[in-house]
């Protein structure tokens, strides 16, 4: 497949290409995927190939080890200063320990509550319905245990979050909405827990300490490809001309 997104605006194009990555998981194709963009060989390849001008390979790596450990200064420039970042984009909610959010009802007192919480009351706690799917932050400053919690005090919901949106869009979202954790939901809606920013910089400095990342086909660079690759995509990201620098999107 040559580039064949690169023609279609940005919201059409990110759509397409999780429903040819829904359709390779399902059928396990092998691809060979060419295109001028990092960011879209990263997302879409299990096996990435880095050409220079000529034809000449650069690198040819799974996405993580290609971000971790680029095999030269083309490389490096290549998939960008951003790498740190882009390396985000290979895992996903799900790959954080959540933190667990303090859970109240409807009805609930703070003594419900802090009976829940070993002793201890909560300054904010998540209201959530009777099918568990989250309300907004109760304020428990100054409220009597006896008394039920004031849901007239409800603020608004953190940002919700699935367990498949990438750590780069996370800490995206986070970032914009100002605030420091969100409310990670099942398909259902049914709240499971917090995924913090903390936890999101935590698991990058864990996995850069370790060097690369775990990528879903690992390999060495310049590894030759593996012997039966059935059911991988294989990226193939091609510098733009001769002498050129990296390539922007549809270059």
């Amino acid at each position: 497949m040559d580039e064949p997104f690169a023609a279609v605006d940005p919201i059409v194009r990110a759509r397409l290409q999780d429903e040819l990555l829904r359709l390779q998981r399902e059928l396990g194709k092998t691809i060979l995927f060419v295109t001028h963009d990092i960011d879209e060989a990263i997302k879409m390849g299990d096996l990435v190939a880095v050409m220079r001008e000529g034809g000449t390979l650069a690198q040819f790596a799974p996405p993580a080890e290609l971000l971790a450990h680029p095999a030269s200064d083309f490389v490096a420039r290549f998939v960008g200063a951003d790498r740190a970042l882009k390396r985000l984009t290979l895992r996903r909610v799900r790959d954080l320990p959540l933190a667990p959010a303090p859970l109240a009802s409807a009805g609930d007192t703070a003594a419900d509550v802090r009976r829940r919480e070993g002793g201890r009351l909560p300054r904010w706690v998540l209201l959530v319905d009777d099918g568990r799917l989250p309300v907004g932050w109760a304020d428990t400053a100054g409220q009597a245990d006896s008394v039920p919690l004031d849901t007239g005090r409800v603020t608004r919901l953190s940002p919700l979050l699935q367990p498949e949106t990438t750590l780069r869009d996370a800490l995206s979202i986070l970032l914009d909405a100002a605030v420091r954790s969100g409310i990670v939901v099942d398909d259902a809606g049914r709240a499971q827990g917090l995924a913090t920013i903390d936890a999101i910089m935590a698991r990058l400095q864990d996995e850069t300490s370790d060097g690369a990342m775990p990528a879903r086909d690992a390999g060495p660079a310049h590894a030759a490809p593996p012997a039966d690759p059935a059911g991988t995509v294989g990226a193939a990201v091609r510098a733009a001309d001769a002498g050129s620098g990296p390539a922007g999107p549809g270059a």
